[in-house]
């Protein structure tokens, strides 16, 4: 979706935010491009400074490890966009579906965060809960125990579509892992970057990557906030 400018040529447009909730995850999957699971979890302070001069983001992912541990991320989300006015037209949330049988109010506080998002965005036919289905997955645990729990969730074209391993974290010691990834920003195409914001306040301008590469090459928020400033230059010259 191609954004223009608005009244205030300061205020900065994110086409896709993606918020690494927590670095917890419950599951073990052989091919995880993240790596070992990792006792962080977001900040709400670095999503304010992220967030501070942002009127508009066209799609904000949530991701992990497992975002519903950590539901306190969103709920945190959620009032940082209102308290600023900022503008959220859809979102996307990736997770294993694992239902918290040993803490079911977690599990109820996820599903209200989840509630909250549907308010807060505008366009809601393109908002998005995908849950992990692959044979990997399978291996740690079973169909019973995943969100179709819940009434809302279908299965309809869930069955597993072949797609190659990601060679980062576990998934680089798997024998035809491919894909290589890299943290550029492409110029051309200002709309497509990604804003990848981890658990430890830097920012990524690519959503796989291990945590180790992320160490290595993420930036700053203070960096980062001064990027997203060119990133909005180089899209209202391309609107212009």
């Amino acid at each position: 979706m191609p954004l223009t400018s608005g009244d205030d040529m300061n205020q900065i447009m994110i086409t896709r935010l993606i918020i690494e909730t927590t670095r917890q995850c419950q599951l073990m999957c052989n091919h995880c491009l993240r790596g070992d699971s990792e006792k962080l979890t977001m900040s709400r302070g670095h999503m304010e400074q992220l967030l501070e001069n942002v009127e508009f983001i066209d799609n904000v992912t949530f991701t992990g490890g497992e975002p519903f541990l950590n539901p306190e991320c969103i709920e945190d989300f959620i009032s940082i966009c209102r308290l600023g006015s900022i503008e959220v037209n859809s979102f996307f949330i990736a997770t294993n579906g694992i239902v918290h049988e040993t803490d079911t109010d977690l599990s109820r506080r996820g599903l209200a965060a989840v509630c909250g998002l549907y308010s807060l965005c505008a366009d809601n036919e393109v908002t998005q809960i995908r849950i992990s289905n692959t044979p990997w997955h399978g291996e740690n645990t079973s169909q019973e125990n995943l969100l179709s729990a819940f009434s809302f969730t279908h299965w309809e074209g869930a069955d597993w579509i072949p797609a190659s391993i990601i060679a980062e974290g576990r998934g680089a010691g798997i024998h035809g892992s491919s894909r290589t990834v890299d943290n550029n920003i492409n110029w051309d195409y200002p709309d497509e970057v990604d804003v990848y914001l981890n658990c430890e306040g830097k920012v990524c301008w690519n959503c796989d990557l291990s945590y180790e590469t992320q160490r290595l090459c993420g930036l700053h928020l203070d960096g980062a906030v001064h990027m997203l400033d060119q990133i909005n230059d180089a899209r209202l010259e391309e609107c212009a």
